[in-house]
Order: structure tokens, then sequence, then C-alpha cells
């Protein structure tokens, strides 16, 4: 994680709550959201608070099962729900993932991102956090293999190449 997202980190997580397993946090989502009532598997949520929405609260699967077919690991995880976190800015900015610049890198790398991952969807804040996993648990993987979405989080100090850590 590069210095400016530890900032942002800093800044915008008020909570952080682990659950023994996926059963667990599925169940206390369901208690936020009524129609997940068939959703299986929730491993991990940012919540962002109602009054400050750049603050949230982590909720994550602290246990060994992820409650997937892809098995995610648990760094996995916390790397694209702690994105998540990062990404929705402060009291003066907007979240990265609702730039053009962002916007427009993972319209070009995003499929392959999540065809990697073994998931769908097209959504810039759910790629900002998907791509989150190769930035910082793979990042010589990220940059090599995803050179629009390394700059852009490159060059708002949000990860760094392993050989500069």
């Amino acid at each position: 994680m590069g210095p400016k997202a530890l900032k942002r980190w800093n800044d915008n997580v008020q909570s952080i709550a682990f659950y023994a397993d996926t059963k667990s946090i599925t169940r206390f989502t369901r208690t936020l959201h009524t129609t997940l009532g068939g959703v299986e598997g929730i491993r991990g949520l940012c919540l962002r608070n109602s009054s400050r929405p750049y603050l949230c609260d982590l909720h994550l699967n602290g246990g060994g099962d992820t409650g997937d077919a892809a098995s995610w690991k648990t760094t996995n995880l916390y790397a694209h729900e702690f994105a998540h976190a990062i990404d929705w800015g402060n009291a003066d900015l907007a979240p990265l993932s609702s730039s053009q610049a962002w916007k427009d890198a993972w319209h070009d790398e995003g499929d392959e991102i999540n065809g990697r991952l073994g998931i769908a969807g097209n959504e810039a804040s759910e790629g900002f956090g998907n791509f989150a996993v190769f930035a910082w648990n793979y990042p010589e993987d990220a940059r090599r293999h995803y050179p629009e979405c390394w700059r852009f989080w490159e060059e708002r100090g949000l990860a760094v190449a392993s050989s500069a850590r």
C-alpha cells in the first residue's frame, strides 16, 4: 500500500469488525439489507457513514472460510475491501473510482482483471477493489499486466512496485 493510500485509510476507516466465518458475516449483512435474503457467502463489507459518507466501517470475514468457489485468500479479500475504504475520498474529494481517468483504465483492463479473479461485473468502484488484489498483493504482476490501472494507482501514491518497498 502506498503512502497516500495509507493516509486515506487512516482518514476514512472508523472501525473494523471481524466475523468468525462466512455464515456470520452473511447473517449480519442480511440485518442491514433484507433484499439479500438468498445471498450466500458474503466475505466483506465496507459500510458508509450516512452523515459523513467518506467514513466507513469495515466488516470482514476473519475466518479461513471465504465462502466462495474461487477460495479467495484472506489477503485478496482484505485488499478488495480496504480499497473501497480508500476509494471514498474525504470531505473535499470525490471517490477515486468516479474519475474519468479510472473509468478509462478500468474500461480497457477490467475484463482481464475480473477474468483472472473469476468474477463478473464492470462497475468502476468494484473494479477499484478488484484491482487492489493485484496492486497490493502482486505489484509486479499488476504493473506488467495492467499498466493503465497501475499508472492511475501509482500516480496517486496508492501502490508501489515491490522493488521500491
